[in-house]
Protein backbone atom coordinates (compact mmCIF):
# COMPACT_ATOMS: atom_id res chain seq x y z
CA UNK A 1 0.00 0.00 0.00
CA UNK A 2 3.15 2.18 1.02
CA UNK A 3 4.13 1.69 -2.89
CA UNK A 4 0.29 2.60 -4.08
CA UNK A 5 0.28 5.54 -2.22
CA UNK A 6 3.74 6.73 -3.68
CA UNK A 7 3.27 6.38 -6.72
CA UNK A 8 -0.09 8.67 -6.67
CA UNK A 9 1.75 11.08 -4.88
CA UNK A 10 4.80 10.82 -7.95
CA UNK A 11 1.87 10.98 -10.53
CA UNK A 12 0.74 14.23 -8.80
CA UNK A 13 4.00 15.70 -8.88
CA UNK A 14 4.25 15.07 -12.59
CA UNK A 15 7.18 12.11 -12.82
CA UNK A 16 5.06 9.70 -15.04
CA UNK A 17 7.67 7.28 -15.38
CA UNK A 18 8.49 7.15 -11.82
CA UNK A 19 4.78 6.90 -10.86
CA UNK A 20 4.49 3.73 -13.32
CA UNK A 21 7.21 1.98 -12.22
CA UNK A 22 5.64 2.42 -8.59
CA UNK A 23 2.61 1.22 -8.77
CA UNK A 24 3.80 -1.92 -10.68
CA UNK A 25 6.25 -2.18 -7.49
CA UNK A 26 2.75 -2.22 -5.94
CA UNK A 27 1.15 -5.27 -7.65
CA UNK A 28 4.05 -7.13 -8.03
CA UNK A 29 4.48 -6.99 -4.31
CA UNK A 30 1.08 -9.00 -3.57
CA UNK A 31 1.46 -11.08 -7.10
CA UNK A 32 1.58 -14.96 -5.12
CA UNK A 33 -1.23 -13.60 -2.11
CA UNK A 34 -3.19 -11.01 -4.00
CA UNK A 35 -4.30 -7.80 -1.42
CA UNK A 36 -7.23 -6.29 -3.35
CA UNK A 37 -7.38 -2.94 -1.45
CA UNK A 38 -3.66 -2.58 -3.16
CA UNK A 39 -4.79 -4.23 -6.55
CA UNK A 40 -7.78 -1.89 -6.52
CA UNK A 41 -6.01 1.67 -5.61
CA UNK A 42 -2.56 0.68 -7.27
CA UNK A 43 -4.83 -0.40 -10.98
CA UNK A 44 -7.16 2.59 -10.13
CA UNK A 45 -4.18 5.16 -10.63
CA UNK A 46 -2.10 3.51 -13.22
CA UNK A 47 -5.33 3.69 -15.22
CA UNK A 48 -4.24 7.61 -14.97
CA UNK A 49 -0.52 7.08 -15.57
CA UNK A 50 -0.37 5.11 -18.21
CA UNK A 51 -3.02 7.51 -20.05
CA UNK A 52 -0.02 9.87 -19.66
CA UNK A 53 2.46 7.91 -20.98
CA UNK A 54 0.44 7.10 -24.04
CA UNK A 55 -0.27 3.57 -23.19
CA UNK A 56 -4.11 3.67 -23.39
CA UNK A 57 -5.01 0.48 -24.31
CA UNK A 58 -3.07 -0.52 -20.59
CA UNK A 59 -4.70 2.40 -18.58
CA UNK A 60 -8.26 0.27 -20.02
CA UNK A 61 -6.91 -2.54 -18.83
CA UNK A 62 -6.37 -1.45 -15.70
CA UNK A 63 -9.36 0.22 -15.01
CA UNK A 64 -11.30 -2.88 -15.94
CA UNK A 65 -9.40 -4.18 -13.14
CA UNK A 66 -9.83 -1.88 -10.74
CA UNK A 67 -13.56 -2.21 -11.05
CA UNK A 68 -13.57 -6.03 -10.87
CA UNK A 69 -12.12 -5.69 -7.56
CA UNK A 70 -14.45 -3.65 -6.68
CA UNK A 71 -16.99 -5.58 -7.86
CA UNK A 72 -16.03 -8.29 -5.83
CA UNK A 73 -17.23 -6.40 -2.52
CA UNK A 74 -15.64 -4.84 0.63
CA UNK A 75 -13.17 -2.51 -1.20
CA UNK A 76 -13.62 1.59 -1.18
CA UNK A 77 -15.97 2.99 -3.80
CA UNK A 78 -12.87 5.46 -4.60
CA UNK A 79 -11.24 2.93 -6.40
CA UNK A 80 -15.21 2.47 -8.43
CA UNK A 81 -15.70 6.00 -9.68
CA UNK A 82 -11.97 6.89 -9.70
CA UNK A 83 -10.92 4.20 -12.36
CA UNK A 84 -14.42 4.95 -14.35
CA UNK A 85 -13.11 8.52 -14.65
CA UNK A 86 -9.32 7.82 -15.45
CA UNK A 87 -11.32 5.46 -17.84
CA UNK A 88 -13.27 8.09 -19.63
CA UNK A 89 -9.82 10.24 -19.34
CA UNK A 90 -8.37 7.55 -21.82
CA UNK A 91 -11.15 7.55 -24.11
CA UNK A 92 -11.45 11.16 -24.71
CA UNK A 93 -7.99 10.65 -25.90
CA UNK A 94 -8.93 7.85 -28.26
CA UNK A 95 -11.61 9.30 -29.54
CA UNK A 96 -14.46 7.36 -28.79
CA UNK A 97 -17.02 9.82 -28.35
CA UNK A 98 -19.65 7.44 -27.17
CA UNK A 99 -17.74 5.35 -24.77
CA UNK A 100 -16.87 8.66 -22.89
CA UNK A 101 -20.43 9.78 -22.66
CA UNK A 102 -21.02 6.37 -20.93
CA UNK A 103 -18.34 6.42 -18.27
CA UNK A 104 -19.86 9.97 -17.61
CA UNK A 105 -23.40 9.15 -17.35
CA UNK A 106 -21.92 6.15 -15.43
CA UNK A 107 -20.61 8.40 -13.07
CA UNK A 108 -23.17 10.44 -12.60
CA UNK A 109 -25.70 8.17 -11.50
CA UNK A 110 -23.53 6.51 -9.16
CA UNK A 111 -22.76 10.30 -7.35
CA UNK A 112 -26.39 10.54 -7.05
CA UNK A 113 -27.22 7.55 -5.79
CA UNK A 114 -24.42 7.79 -2.85
CA UNK A 115 -24.24 11.42 -2.82
CA UNK A 116 -20.59 11.24 -4.07
CA UNK A 117 -19.99 14.86 -5.41
CA UNK A 118 -16.45 13.24 -6.99
CA UNK A 119 -18.14 10.92 -8.76
CA UNK A 120 -20.74 13.53 -9.84
CA UNK A 121 -17.94 16.16 -10.76
CA UNK A 122 -15.72 13.87 -12.64
CA UNK A 123 -19.16 12.56 -14.81
CA UNK A 124 -19.45 16.18 -15.60
CA UNK A 125 -16.07 16.53 -16.79
CA UNK A 126 -16.58 12.61 -18.89
CA UNK A 127 -19.43 14.44 -20.91
CA UNK A 128 -17.39 17.80 -21.72
CA UNK A 129 -14.40 15.58 -23.04
CA UNK A 130 -17.05 13.57 -24.95
CA UNK A 131 -18.51 17.42 -26.22
CA UNK A 132 -14.13 17.87 -26.90
CA UNK A 133 -14.29 15.38 -29.21
CA UNK A 134 -16.98 16.76 -31.20
CA UNK A 135 -15.84 20.07 -31.35
CA UNK A 136 -18.77 20.97 -29.49
CA UNK A 137 -16.79 23.47 -27.71
CA UNK A 138 -20.19 25.77 -25.61
CA UNK A 139 -21.58 22.26 -24.44
CA UNK A 140 -18.08 21.31 -23.19
CA UNK A 141 -17.84 24.80 -21.15
CA UNK A 142 -21.32 24.11 -20.07
CA UNK A 143 -20.65 20.41 -18.73
CA UNK A 144 -17.42 21.58 -16.98
CA UNK A 145 -18.80 24.91 -15.22
CA UNK A 146 -21.18 21.90 -13.58
CA UNK A 147 -18.91 19.91 -12.82
CA UNK A 148 -16.72 23.06 -10.84
CA UNK A 149 -20.17 23.81 -9.11
CA UNK A 150 -20.38 20.39 -7.83
CA UNK A 151 -16.79 19.48 -7.10
CA UNK A 152 -16.49 20.53 -3.04
CA UNK A 153 -13.23 18.36 -3.03
CA UNK A 154 -10.83 21.15 -3.85
CA UNK A 155 -8.10 18.55 -5.55
CA UNK A 156 -11.32 17.20 -7.50
CA UNK A 157 -12.14 20.95 -8.63
CA UNK A 158 -8.60 21.09 -10.48
CA UNK A 159 -9.69 18.50 -13.27
CA UNK A 160 -12.86 20.45 -13.88
CA UNK A 161 -11.52 24.22 -13.73
CA UNK A 162 -8.46 22.88 -16.06
CA UNK A 163 -11.18 21.78 -18.66
CA UNK A 164 -13.21 24.51 -18.56
CA UNK A 165 -9.84 26.95 -18.51
CA UNK A 166 -8.99 25.35 -21.82
CA UNK A 167 -12.28 25.64 -23.25
CA UNK A 168 -13.41 29.11 -22.10
CA UNK A 169 -10.36 29.98 -24.11
CA UNK A 170 -10.85 28.29 -27.12
CA UNK A 171 -14.47 29.83 -26.91
CA UNK A 172 -12.96 33.55 -26.85
CA UNK A 173 -13.82 33.96 -23.14
CA UNK A 174 -10.17 34.64 -22.03
CA UNK A 175 -11.40 36.60 -18.52
CA UNK A 176 -12.84 33.92 -17.25
CA UNK A 177 -10.25 31.52 -18.45
CA UNK A 178 -8.07 33.73 -15.95
CA UNK A 179 -9.67 33.48 -13.18
CA UNK A 180 -9.69 29.86 -13.59
CA UNK A 181 -6.56 29.59 -14.37
CA UNK A 182 -5.12 31.68 -11.30
CA UNK A 183 -7.00 29.73 -9.11
CA UNK A 184 -5.79 26.12 -10.50
CA UNK A 185 -2.12 27.82 -10.14
CA UNK A 186 -2.49 29.12 -6.61
CA UNK A 187 -3.40 25.75 -5.42
CA UNK A 188 -1.40 23.29 -7.35
CA UNK A 189 1.40 25.93 -6.35
CA UNK A 190 1.15 25.57 -2.36
CA UNK A 191 0.54 21.88 -2.53
CA UNK A 192 2.46 20.21 -5.21
CA UNK A 193 0.32 18.95 -8.06
CA UNK A 194 2.12 19.69 -10.54
CA UNK A 195 -0.78 17.39 -12.37
CA UNK A 196 -2.97 20.02 -13.02
CA UNK A 197 -1.08 23.47 -12.46
CA UNK A 198 1.51 22.77 -15.53
CA UNK A 199 -1.30 22.36 -18.03
CA UNK A 200 -2.68 25.63 -16.40
CA UNK A 201 0.60 27.43 -17.03
CA UNK A 202 0.50 26.60 -20.63
CA UNK A 203 -2.70 27.52 -21.35
CA UNK A 204 -1.55 31.03 -19.45
CA UNK A 205 1.20 31.25 -22.42
CA UNK A 206 -1.67 31.14 -24.69
CA UNK A 207 -3.40 33.54 -23.20
CA UNK A 208 -0.06 35.51 -23.35
CA UNK A 209 0.63 35.16 -26.79
CA UNK A 210 -3.07 36.57 -27.63
CA UNK A 211 -2.41 39.68 -25.53
CA UNK A 212 0.75 40.27 -27.32
CA UNK A 213 2.98 39.48 -25.07
CA UNK A 214 4.39 36.83 -27.39
CA UNK A 215 8.15 35.91 -26.22
CA UNK A 216 6.70 35.63 -22.58
CA UNK A 217 4.11 33.28 -23.68
CA UNK A 218 6.00 31.27 -26.04
CA UNK A 219 8.86 31.19 -23.42
CA UNK A 220 6.31 29.34 -21.23
CA UNK A 221 4.42 27.29 -23.97
CA UNK A 222 8.27 25.89 -25.05
CA UNK A 223 8.88 25.21 -21.34
CA UNK A 224 5.49 23.56 -20.71
CA UNK A 225 6.81 21.24 -23.86
CA UNK A 226 10.21 20.60 -22.62
CA UNK A 227 8.96 19.52 -19.05
CA UNK A 228 6.55 17.26 -20.66
CA UNK A 229 9.19 15.50 -23.15
CA UNK A 230 11.30 14.79 -20.36
CA UNK A 231 8.94 13.44 -17.72
CA UNK A 232 7.74 11.12 -20.55
CA UNK A 233 4.65 12.17 -20.69
CA UNK A 234 3.71 11.21 -24.60
CA UNK A 235 0.07 12.63 -24.07
CA UNK A 236 0.56 15.71 -22.92
CA UNK A 237 4.00 16.34 -25.17
CA UNK A 238 1.36 15.52 -28.66
CA UNK A 239 -1.60 17.36 -27.44
CA UNK A 240 0.05 20.76 -26.13
CA UNK A 241 2.53 20.30 -28.76
CA UNK A 242 0.23 20.75 -31.61
CA UNK A 243 -1.55 23.75 -29.38
CA UNK A 244 1.83 25.17 -29.37
CA UNK A 245 2.33 24.56 -33.55
CA UNK A 246 -0.84 25.98 -34.09
CA UNK A 247 0.21 29.25 -32.04
CA UNK A 248 3.40 29.50 -34.12
CA UNK A 249 1.10 28.90 -37.19
CA UNK A 250 -1.15 31.63 -36.16
CA UNK A 251 2.12 33.89 -35.49
CA UNK A 252 3.14 33.29 -39.20
CA UNK A 253 0.11 33.97 -40.78
CA UNK A 254 -0.48 37.69 -38.56
CA UNK A 255 3.47 38.27 -39.70
CA UNK A 256 2.79 37.97 -43.53
CA UNK A 257 -0.46 39.96 -42.86
CA UNK A 258 2.14 42.46 -42.22
CA UNK A 259 1.25 42.42 -38.32
CA UNK A 260 -2.41 43.85 -39.29
CA UNK A 261 -4.65 41.49 -37.82
CA UNK A 262 -5.29 40.42 -34.49
CA UNK A 263 -4.05 36.94 -33.39
CA UNK A 264 -7.09 34.22 -33.64
CA UNK A 265 -5.82 32.54 -31.06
Amino acid sequence: MFHAWLGCALWHRERFRDAHQTLLTALSITEEKEDPAVVGYASCWLTWVCSELGLLDEALAHAAKAQEIHRAGGIDDFIYFSSIAGMGYALWHKGEKPKTVEAGQVMLQFGREHGDYRAKGMGYCCLGWSALIGGEIPDACRFFEKAVLVSVDPWYAVFPKLALAYGLTVNGRVHEAKRQIAEIEAFCDEFGVEFGGQPARFFKGVILVGEGRVEEGLSLLEECCRNWRQNGSKLRFAAFGAMLAAVYSELSRKARAGGREELAI
